[in-house]
């Protein structure tokens, strides 16, 4: 097979896996269990924003003040929910917000994003308990995925804060 052929083919898998998935998940969230997915994505939600919250807590509260609230989130074929977000607030006043946008995204599990205008980071959630920082490559239409760690999360804000 050339390399064409090859790439191709790797390609119609991709997007093969990519659809069944997408179908599944709305399967799954049209079968009646809605509520259930809401509260899987809360719980897990909550998980993450625990560890954020720990690896925040070492930076010092004398050096981030870490504040706790809600948004409202709506989506289709989901009840609306209030979901737990953060803002933080360097002692120059710059802020990033980590504010969840959904459950039902595309190719994942859900996202929650960091703002700090006009830059943006993303998590994306690929199953429950596994987070990734996800980027695009200028130069492609790819993502690049990097795992949320204590040491990636606290880069990312370095970055966010600058």
């Amino acid at each position: 097979m050339s390399t064409h052929q090859e790439e191709l083919q790797e390609l119609r898998g991709l997007l093969a896996r990519q659809k069944a998935y997408q179908a599944a998940e709305e399967s799954r969230v049209h079968s009646g269990a809605p509520a259930a997915t809401v509260h899987e994505w809360l719980t897990d939600l909550g998980t993450l924003f625990q560890q954020l919250d720990a690896w925040t807590a070492d930076i010092g509260t004398d050096l981030l003040h870490v504040e706790p609230y809600n948004v409202q989130v709506e989506e289709p074929s989901l009840p609306a929910y209030s979901a737990p977000a953060r803002r933080l607030r360097s002692p120059s006043g710059r802020t990033v917000e980590l504010v969840p946008r959904g459950r039902l995204v595309h190719s994942a599990t859900g996202r929650v994003d960091l703002i700090a205008p006009p830059l943006r980071a993303m998590l994306v959630r690929f199953e429950p308990g596994n987070w990734q920082f996800a980027t695009s490559i200028r130069d492609d239409e790819r993502w690049q995925t990097d795992p949320l760690t204590e040491q990636s999360f606290l880069a990312v804000l370095k970055e966010l804060f600058s």
